[in-house]
Order: C-alpha cells, then sequence, then structure tokens
C-alpha cells in the first residue's frame, strides 16, 4: 500500500516510521525446508528480475572502464545541465557482507558514497533527489555480534541458518504473538530493529544532510513502530548497544519488500510494496505480494515519482497505471544477479523453468524495465535505475546503473556493456571493463559478449579478482514541462495530419475512434485544458473531412482517464476510467443524437474503492460490449459487461470462463490491457496475463452474444521455454469469414528489443510474423487493427527504429497471411517529434482514419490524418 501526503511539509514525525494496514485477503505461501528458507534470506532480492548537449562525453559514457570502488565522481562526468526541474543520483553500492560489522560500518558505508560522489554535485537551485538501490537490508542483517560468525560464510545458506539461531530472543518475543509463523518471516521479523535501525535511520541522515528527497528499500513489516517498553526493550535490543533507549517493533507479521520516499526532514511521505515477487521471494521466504492498485504517482510538488521496485517496472501493467495516474520518472531499485556472466551459475536461482542460454544476456533484459517503459509511454519521462554491484557469499550482484529518458534522434551512446549504442540513456555507470565492441568496430555481438564474460568471471567469488566491481553514482538533471518543439515532415502514407482539438493550455492524451465504416467517425480523448483530465469528443459526418466542435462528454470533479468509443447504428457510446482519489471506476454514456447530448449507463458498482482499468468497446446489432480490467479480491481480471440495444443497465460476467488458477491475491492470476471485437453472435476478448509467471497473450470467446466466455487459451507462440515473455497491448480484427487477427507488443527471449507481430485465427491460432522490421536496434508497440474490407486488414503501430516514436502501418488483403510493406503514416518528420498511442477506423472506399498523441507543439495533442493507405 502506498501512503502519500499532498503537502511533504506537514508530513508525520520522523521518529514515527510510517504506518499502513495489510492488504486484505493476503495469504502467506506455505514454509519450506530450513535450509531453503535460510538460503532465501539473504539472497532473494539478487534475483529480481536529454539533448545532445547536456550528455556526458564519450570518452565518459557509460562503459568507459574501470573505477577504484568508492571513488569521487566528478560533477563534469554527469548529465548536469543549465535546465533542469530537479536533479537525480542513482547511487551503486558495492555489497561486501563481511565488512558491515557494526551500525558504524553500516552508515559509513552509506554516508561515505554520498559524501564523496553526491554531496560535491547537489544542485543548488533545484530539488535533489537520491535513489538507492533494492534494498539496503541485504548488508544491514551483517550488522553486529549476532552476526559475527554469519559474516564469515562462504553461503548464504550457511550465514542465514546462524542468524536464526543467534536472534533467538528476537525470535521467541514474535513467536509469542504469532504462533504459526513460518521460518522466512520468523527470521525477517527477528531482524526488524537490526534492518529499521540501519537503513531507515541511515536514509533519514541521508535526507536531513543533504536536503534531499530520499528513495530507499528495505523488507521488513507492513507496520513498524519505535517502542521504549520495557517488555519490547529486552526482547529485542541489540546486546551490542548500550542503553538503546528504545527498538523497532514489528506490529503485523506480514514483510513486504517495501520502498520509502523521505523528505529532506528525514519525513517518511510515501511506502510501496513490491507486487510482483520472484520465486524465491515468495516461497520459502514468505514474504507478501504488495497490491498492484498501490501503484500510484507520488507528487512531490516539483515531479510526480512512480515508485516501482525490481520486477514490478518489467511487468505489463504496473508501468501502465503509473502513466494513466500521471507518473513523470520512474523510479526503480534494483538487485540484479548477473550480468557478463549468467545469472543461474548454481540453478535454480528464482526463476520457474529452466533457462535457455539464448536467454542469459543480463543487459538485455533490464533494457525491458525502466527504458521500455520510457520510450514506449507518453506520461513516463525518465526512469532512474540504482543497481547493487558485489558478492554476497557465493551469489554475484552486478550490472551498471543509468538514467534514461526521452530518447533523440542521432543521440545513440555506449551504455550497456554487451549492446550496440543506443539512444534514450542520459546516464550509464562504467562497468569493470570497457565494451570491447568500442575499440574494435569489427568485433561481433557474440565475440564482444564472450570477452566480457571473460572478464566477468574473474569478478566472481573464487576469481583472480574477486569482487571488484565498481561502487559509483550516477546523475543528471531531468527537465519536465514540454516537449521539444519540432517543424513538420513530408506527408506521411495518409497523407498530411492535422491537429484535430487546438487548445492553448492543458495536454491531450489516450484517443479512442470509431466510425460506421462509412462516412461517421467519432474521436474520443483525455483533455486536460479544464484543469484536470476530462473526457473530450469530436463527432465527423463526412468521412474526417471536418468535425464537431470539442465538447467534455460529462465534465465532473473527478479525474477521467482512457476513454472508448463505439457506435451501435445511431447510438454513440462513450466509456473512460473514472479517478476520485484511490477509487478507479469504468463509468459509460451513451447518446442517440450524434453526441449533441448523453445520458449515463448503470454498470455494477464495486466496493470502494474501486479498483477498474482501460475500457475497451464493440457493438454487435443487438449489444453494445464493454471489456475492462476489474479489481476482484486482490487481483486484476478482465470483466466484459453488455447492453441490450435500447437499454440502459450492463450485466458483466468474465471474460475468462475458467476460474483463477490461483487462490487471490496471488498475482498470478492478473490481466491488463483488454481488447474486444464483436460481429453476430460472436464476441472476442484477448488480454494479456501473468498466468505462466509471464505476460502472455490470452484470448477467450463467446457464441451467445456475451452472456458467456469460453476458458481462456493462450494464442502467442512466444514457446513455453523462453522465459521472462513481457507481451502487452493486444489489438484485434474480426473478418466477415469469422476469421480473427490478433497484434501485439511481443518481447521474447529477454531481448533487449520488442517487436509487434500479428498472428491469425480460424479459429486456432498459427506461427505469428513480426510486422515492424526496424532492425536489430528498433522497437515497436501499441498496435491497432481495423478490417477495410472481407479480406482486408490494416495494422498501425508505435515504431521506434530512428530513435523517437513515429507511426508505421501495414496492409494485407488476404486476410492477415501476408502484409504489404510497411509505411511511415506521421508526418513529424525526423527531429524530436514523438507519436504515439494510435488508433484507427475504417471509412469508405477503402480508406482509414488515424488518430494520435504528437509532441510537435511542445505539447502532447491530438492528431488525425485521413486517407487510402
Amino acid at each position: 500500500m502506498l501512503r502519500m501526503q499532498h503537502s511533504p511539509r506537514t508530513s508525520r514525525p520522523p521518529n514515527r516510521p510510517v504506518r499502513s494496514a495489510a492488504p486484505t485477503g493476503s495469504a502467506r505461501p506455505p514454509s519450506r525446508l530450513l535450509l531453503g528458507a535460510a538460503g532465501a534470506l539473504l539472497l532473494h532480492t539478487i534475483a529480481c528480475g536529454a539533448p545532445p548537449s547536456t550528455l556526458p562525453t564519450d570518452a565518459s559514457s557509460g562503459d568507459a572502464g574501470p573505477r577504484s570502488d568508492a571513488r569521487a565522481v566528478p560533477c563534469a562526468e554527469h548529465a548536469f545541465s543549465a535546465q533542469g526541474t530537479f536533479r537525480v543520483f542513482a547511487v551503486q553500492l558495492r555489497a561486501d557482507f563481511a565488512r558491515v560489522a557494526t551500525y558504524e560500518d553500516f552508515r559509513a558505508a552509506v554516508l561515505g558514497e554520498i559524501e564523496r560522489s553526491v554531496r560535491p554535485c547537489l544542485a543548488t537551485d533545484r530539488p535533489n533527489v537520491i535513489v538507492f538501490p533494492e534494498t539496503l537490508s541485504v548488508l544491514a542483517m551483517g550488522i553486529g555480534s549476532r552476526a559475527t560468525l554469519a559474516r564469515r560464510q562462504k553461503s548464504t545458506v550457511g550465514a542465514a541458518l546462524l542468524l536464526l539461531s543467534t536472534y533467538e530472543r528476537a525470535l521467541a518475543h514474535y513467536e509469542a504473538q504469532w504462533a504459526d509463523l513460518g521460518l522466512g518471516e520468523k527470521l525477517q521479523l527477528a531482524l526488524t530493529d537490526t534492518v529499521w535501525r540501519a537503513v531507515y535511520e541511515t536514509s533519514r541522515e541521508v535526507a536531513r544532510s543533504t536536503g534531499a528527497w530520499v528513495v530507499t528499500t528495505a523488507d521488513v513489516a507492513g507496520t513498524v513502530e519505535r517502542s521504549e517498553a520495557p517488555g519490547e526493550l529486552a526482547a529485542l535490543a541489540d546486546p551490542d548497544l548500550a542503553s538503546p533507549g528504545y527498538v523497532y517493533v514489528a506490529r503485523e507479521r506480514q514483510i513486504y519488500n517495501k520502498a520509502l520516499v523521505l523528505s529532506p526532514m528525514g519525513e517518511i511521505v510515501a511506502d510501496y510494496r513490491k507486487a510482483y515477487l520472484v520465486s524465491a521471494e515468495e516461497s520459502p521466504l514468505e514474504l507478501r505480494w504488495g497490491p498492484v492498485a498501490g501503484a500510484e504517482p507520488i507528487d512531490l510538488g516539483f515531479a510526480r515519482l512512480g515508485l516501482l521496485v525490481c520486477k514490478d517496472a518489467f511487468m505489463a501493467d504496473l508501468p501502465d497505471r503509473l502513466d494513466i495516474l500521471g507518473a513523470e520518472v520512474l523510479v526503480q531499485p534494483v538487485a540484479f544477479e548477473g550480468w557478463a556472466v549468467p545469472e543461474c551459475p548454481n540453478p535454480p536461482c528464482g526463476f520457474e523453468g529452466s533457462v535457455d542460454p539464448a536467454d542469459a544476456w543480463r543487459p538485455d533484459t533490464l533494457r525491458g524495465s525502466a527504458w521500455n517503459a520510457v520510450q514506449r509511454l507518453d506520461g513516463l519521462r525518465y526512469g532512474v535505475m540504482p543497481l547493487w554491484t558485489g558478492n554476497v557469499m557465493e551469489r554475484i550482484l552486478d550490472g551498471q546503473s543509468s538514467i534514461v529518458g526521452d530518447a533523440l534522434p542521432g543521440s545513440r551512446r555506449w551504455a550497456y556493456i554487451g549492446q550496440d549504442p543506443a539512444a534514450g540513456f542520459l546516464a550509464v555507470a562504467p562497468w569493470v571493463a570497457p565494451d570491447p565492441g568500442r575499440a574494435d568496430p569489427s568485433l561481433s555481438l557474440d565475440e564482444r559478449r564472450r570477452r566480457l564474460r571473460a572478464v566477468g568471471e574473474t569478478l566472481v567469488p573464487g576469481g583472480a579478482k574477486e569482487n571488484a566491481y565498481v561502487q559509483t553514482v550516477v546523475a543528471a538533471d531531468a527537465e519536465l514541462g514540454r516537449f521539444p518543439q519540432a517543424p513538420h515532415g513530408p506527408p506521411g502514407a495518409l497523407g498530411p495530419s492535422r491537429e484535430l482539438a487546438p487548445t492553448a493550455v492543458g495536454e491531450q492524451r489516450f484517443p479512442a475512434v470509431a466510425s460506421d465504416g462509412q462516412e461517421r467517425v467519432a474521436l474520443a480523448w483525455q483533455d486536460a485544458r479544464d484543469g484536470r483530465a476530462q473526457t473530450y469528443l469530436s463527432v465527423s459526418r463526412d468521412g474526417g473531412q471536418t468535425f464537431s466542435a470539442a465538447r467534455a462528454v460529462a465534465p465532473g470533479p473527478e479525474r477521467q482517464h482512457t476513454p472508448a468509443v463505439a457506435w451501435q447504428g445511431e447510438a454513440l457510446y462513450v466509456a473512460w476510467q473514472s479517478v476520485s482519489g484511490r477509487d478507479r471506476r469504468i463509468r459509460a454514456v451513451r447518446s442517440l443524437d450524434g453526441g449533441a447530448s448523453f445520458a449515463a449507463l448503470a454498470l455494477p458498482e464495486p466496493a470502494a474503492p474501486a479498483d477498474d482499468w482501460t475500457p475497451a468497446l464493440a457493438s454487435s446489432a443487438t449489444h453494445l460490449y464493454l471489456a475492462y480490467v476489474g479489481g476482484q479480491q486482490g487481483n486484476a481480471r478482465v470483466r466484459v459487461a453488455r447492453v441490450p440495444s435500447g437499454g440502459d443497465t450492463f450485466t458483466t460476467v468474465n471474460a475468462d470462463g475458467a476460474p483463477p488458477a490461483r487462490p487471490a491475491p496471488d498475482p498470478r492470476n492478473n490481466h491488463w490491457a483488454p481488447a474486444i471485437v464483436a460481429s453476430g453472435r460472436t464476441v472476442a476478448v484477448a488480454w494479456v496475463g501473468y498466468r505462466n509467471y509471464n505476460w502472455d497473450l490470452f484470448l477467450s470467446r463467446s457464441e451467445d452474444d456475451g452472456a458467456s466466455f469460453s476458458a481462456a487459451t493462450r494464442i502467442d507462440d512466444a514457446g513455453a521455454t523462453m522465459l521472462e515473455r513481457k507481451h502487452n497491448d493486444p489489438a484485434l480484427a474480426l473478418l466477415e469469414d469469422g476469421t480473427l487477427v490478433a497484434a501485439w507488443a511481443d518481447r521474447r527471449r529477454r531481448e533487449a528489443r520488442a517487436s509487434v507481430r500479428v498472428a491469425r485465427g480460424a479459429p486456432s491460432f498459427g506461427a505469428s510474423q513480426e510486422l515492424a522490421r526496424g532492425g536489430a536496434g528498433s522497437s515497436a508497440w501499441r498496435p491497432r487493427l481495423t478490417s477495410l474490407g472481407p479480406r482486408t486488414v490494416l495494422a498501425i503501430w508505435q515504431d521506434f527504429r530512428a530513435d523517437g516514436n513515429d507511426l508505421y502501418l501495414a496492409k494485407s488483403v488476404d486476410g492477415g497471411e501476408s502484409f504489404a510493406p510497411e509505411q511511415r503514416v506521421d508526418d513529424g518528420g525526423d527531429g524530436p517529434s514523438y507519436q504515439f498511442t494510435p488508433v484507427v477506423a475504417p471509412l469508405a472506399k477503402g480508406r482509414a482514419l488515424v488518430a494520435w498523441i504528437d509532441t510537435r507543439s511542445g505539447q502532447r495533442r491530438v492528431r488525425i490524418a485521413v486517407g487510402a493507405p
């Protein structure tokens, strides 16, 4: 759960850590064998999963070579600029369990790097933000005489076993409160005072001494309080501390991987609980899943932070949720195992299934998190990823901390090792050796990685340069607000574009379009011209040549996001997400006069606070269908609501006809991003789901007008052994002969890039084909499909091949079996003009209308293009 304060200066006192209730309905995973639990306790976090003038010079770019541990970073090496909303520092600490024997050692390890590399570079004319990696408790568990023998161990299993035996008084205290504690819970509860005293108090000192905002993480109970009670002092006080006067006490048994935001006064203003855990965190460690509903922006006044812990930022849903709610900066504390060496030299290592060696280049994996989200989503402008380095017993922590931002054409730079230069990186920590491709461009990627792997093998436990990893800080100035202005380029495949609803104020986002297949077109979008996000609508009756004046559909005090729109005969329907505080629910209206007036429709009202998202609409001759993600018992599941023609009340069923495979609130039940189509009595719904510990593409059908749906089947072809499949953005088209065509953004084999793929089913789906062929350095997202005739399919997507999002389309005239060469749609030119979230609708005579969000004016605006592809 996230706690936030709208005014940071009125936060709770610094000696009272945040209290928050555990999510209802949470279930504790079962305990495993003692050895498994003990080993997992110390290693679980490590199996996680700007304008050119502001960039560092090539000599100081990401892989420029090794620095000695704890060397001060000259401020000139950072990505600083004269302009900036705030300055952010990603602190890359080197873990060495043996060197942290006391609280003072812990403070010195953390504060020493702050003094060397952060304090000299703090901004004096803008706020500063300091972000630590996930989780500082990886070092704190080694503090004190009770951990003396543990620090000498060569294995995490042995160290954890010894800790279990030396915290017997604290264990007895918590066992007396909760008799059925699992082994993972026991030790982590016993460590509460040690971990919180080190992590919280040191982080608080960093904030107070620097005047910066601080993001830090630890594994602790959902509620921790400071206590001076004599009984709790006797049971929990560290024997090394003379008369400590207080202890930190866990007030609930649930343990979370928690991230905290501290104000410059050291006050906790927000906490976030990691929602998607790796296997070892679930069992045997027995951490609890944080609620996905807890992902919401943290408003610091100068920036809205989206805080996700490690694996969360790789997920299909959480970055999207933050983007929809208005987050601007994705903060992702990370602990990563492996980098140039495989993550699993001694499997298993926290993932289900086997790891294909072709999937093992870890820098590629990391590109799928914050970098991917910032380039794909128009709201998230920056991403901050601090990583640990170092060997913790036999476990290998490694990586390169980074800060990413909006990519600029022509700004590719060397970043993560074993990859080709890429755009969007502002600051990247050096690795222990430079990528050999810099000195010898003739080397193949495989050869570069082979040489880098050889270096990595010298750093692992027992290696010739054991634990000689880099400790450092990377930093950048982040400038929020307007996008760069850019001139128009040549017309695209549909001709020149135009701005739909010009306005001098507010941002426009999330367009939605529907047509009757002839000349009537309705366009809805999210518009903030009134000071808050509202659903706006404009209607054309001449095939998109002219549109009615833009108007708010249902003005109100709540914020309105992600609209959907559909025609059914003469009736026009609009739906959207309504947000009031933490209550998020779907609203829908109908117009019988072409959008001049609307009447509300009745949807089932979930208990407050609701957690409903991303509506999608489709219609048949007899019904209107609304698909959305509904929060149910802590899970997010796709629901389908239908209303008959002329009716005003929806009835709702689950899109997946089979029940959830796991007890709630296991996140493997979660769904995201529904797409829906209908014709006759057939309704089809597609979404991405986390059922298989990956985000796969699923589809379910109804043949009874949406009254019931079949059990969902997986329709992507990424294979069962390609771990960490991360698909998103599903789209559907239903042809006249009943053939379904599906498209999605596909990221398989932990590739650094995402691709758009399409497959057809009549009824079963065959092999997919890639549409966006921009090359190895390209990515593509957000496909949309429409049918232009009995066998004609038009696909459109958001394309990153030119280091900044453009729009492309491809056309099939054989029902999706093959596609003609792709063509660029937008006319944004080759400069820093970004195009996001395209939508498409069919018109008469083989024409189509495409709408998207465009930044060339400096603000996000809806633009449209109309023509025959």
